[in-house]
């Protein structure tokens, strides 16, 4: 599963060590390195720089062995952007393999997979300075078409705290600490349930024994406070 978050170059570097007996280790220098990748520029009639040369040249500077770093910086990058376009094409034409066996056994045996999907997932991370700001910019206009993007700022900012969008990692107990009465009452009872759920899967205090079907026979959001008052007096 890609992770949506910058990587580390220890993060790197660990990759590497996992896959360093993959290739032949310390057999390439640099400039053997560099003569290959030239070469293979040459064989493909390219005069530009791959699209996935930077990405390459990180794994690189990392230890990753050079036939590993070139085909996760290629397998990382948009499949309409991959010059060659297949698999087979790349272990032939770039890395100079016979075929791409040697490729599917990496994939196998390495966690070379999730490494390339943690840097198709980084790329996002790209457009992040850009989205915020976009969502700056809509929530600042004074207009009442404004008012989606307001609410998402204001929630993003937790200045209203939406629980929706902050229970997670049994949370719920200390998001729901951070709520008025006044926005107790505002969440519908479908909200109001599914924190109730998640105190409860918390084990925090009275809710801890309650039944899926005693939850649902509460009818007013006060009841949030009670027990949730309940509950910190006993944790005390």
């Amino acid at each position: 599963m890609a992770k949506i978050r910058l990587i580390s170059q220890m993060e790197m570097e660990g990759f590497a060590e996992t896959v360093m007996d993959a290739e032949e280790a310390g057999a390439l220098s640099f400039a053997e390195v560099q003569a290959r990748s030239m070469a293979s520029k040459l064989a493909l009639g390219v005069d530009e720089v791959p699209v996935y040369f930077e990405q390459y040249h990180r794994l690189m500077e990392a230890g990753v062995p050079w036939r590993i770093a070139a085909f996760v910086a290629w397998a990382s990058i948009p499949k309409d952007q991959r010059k060659p376009a297949t698999q087979d094409e790349f272990a032939k034409q770039v890395l100079g393999l016979t075929s791409d066996r040697r490729i599917a056994e990496w994939r196998k045996a390495y966690p070379i997979d999730q490494m390339i999907a943690d840097l198709q997932g980084e790329m996002l991370m790209q457009y992040r300075p850009g989205v915020f700001d976009a969502i700056g910019w809509g929530a600042s206009q004074r207009d009442y078409k404004a008012a989606a993007q307001q609410r998402l700022f204001v929630e993003l900012t937790r200045d209203m705290p939406n629980p929706k969008l902050h229970v997670e990692d049994n949370r719920a107990v200390a998001d729901l600490e951070d709520l008025s009465d006044a926005e107790l009452d505002a969440l519908d009872g479908i909200a109001a349930k599914e924190l109730l759920k998640k105190i409860r899967d918390a084990g925090a205090g009275d809710l801890a024994g309650m039944t899926d079907e005693e939850l649902k026979s509460l009818e007013t959001l006060h009841s949030i406070e009670e027990h949730y008052g309940n509950s910190s007096e006993h944790d005390e």
